[in-house]
């Protein structure tokens, strides 16, 4: 049985200004999934993220959560409807303090006073810090804050832009775990990374973007073949989808993931021909 989409997107265009960013991209992801979206500068990543939770309005195409078209809608509407967005290097209210954040979670009426400690026990150097400003946390903290407020808030789908982009690499461990524990919640995620390894080693399907575009959609051990990696980078899509193909088994190597399936579900059901769905659409 195919698990609901949380988050469709439909041959997005948008841009800044008269210059686009995004043309004809498309993307699914399904209930509890996580979904990582690579790519170079420029490609297009964050504009993803920021149109998906209402951040950016859409040129053309549709952008679905939970199956309710979200085009139009202020980014607080958004979230009212299950999405939390952390965008790169934000997501805390910097004049609050660390406690303040926290309780702009507490007061939607979704947590108590022990999940609240719970979280203090995830992240103790937020509980040592509750009484300070988020602004004057670094830059691993204020990404341990939002990802607190994210646990407290317990969304349907959290998209983070760039979650360990300039942490020290035992903070980005801590991140890292923290995704796992809301993705073992059944949180689906959408991480644009940097980190190409840690995406894919966390991810059930994976994206590539380039200039814009999908260049590559499948499953995130495809990519672990460079010249895969290589060719969707430079937006060869055409060569990447081949290379893939080749370097797969025929049996995995015939699908783009459908929305139903993730790699964890294939690996206890028989290939990705057993989960193959018919219905999934091309970008």
């Amino acid at each position: 049985m195919s698990r609901p989409i949380v988050l469709q997107i439909d041959r997005v265009r948008t841009g800044y200004g008269k210059i686009p960013a995004l043309t004809d991209v498309s993307l699914r992801v399904p209930e509890g999934a996580v979904v990582a979206v690579l790519g170079s500068n420029g490609a297009g990543k964050s504009t993803l993220l920021r149109v998906a939770s209402g951040a950016m309005p859409c040129w053309a195409g549709r952008v679905l959560v939970n199956g309710k078209d979200i085009r139009g809608k202020s980014g607080w509407k958004v979230a009212r409807e299950g999405v939390c967005y952390i965008p790169e290097g934000g997501g805390v209210f910097q004049e609050l303090s660390v406690a303040d954040n926290l309780d702009l979670a507490q007061r939607g009426g979704r947590v108590s006073p022990a999940a609240l400690r719970e979280l203090y026990e995830l992240f103790p150097i937020l509980g040592k810090r509750r009484d300070q400003s988020a602004g004057s946390l670094s830059g691993g903290e204020k990404r341990m804050l939002a990802l607190g407020r994210a646990v407290l808030l317990r969304p349907k789908i959290v998209m983070l832009d760039e979650p360990s982009l300039g942490l020290a690499p035992i903070v980005v461990d801590q991140v890292f775990e923290t995704l796992r524990v809301l993705h073992a919640e059944g949180t689906a995620l959408l991480v644009v990374e940097q980190f190409a390894a840690r995406a894919l080693e966390l991810a059930d399907f994976a994206w590539v973007l380039a200039k814009g575009r999908v260049a590559f959609r499948g499953w995130p051990t495809q990519l672990e073949d460079p010249s895969v990696l290589e060719a969707a980078y430079l937006g060869k899509a055409r060569a990447a989808r081949d290379l893939a193909e080749a370097a797969t088994s025929a049996a995995d190597a015939t699908a783009a993931p459908g929305p139903g399936i993730t790699r964890h579900s294939v690996a206890a059901g028989g290939g990705v021909a057993a989960h193959r769905n018919s219905s999934e659409g091309t970008d």
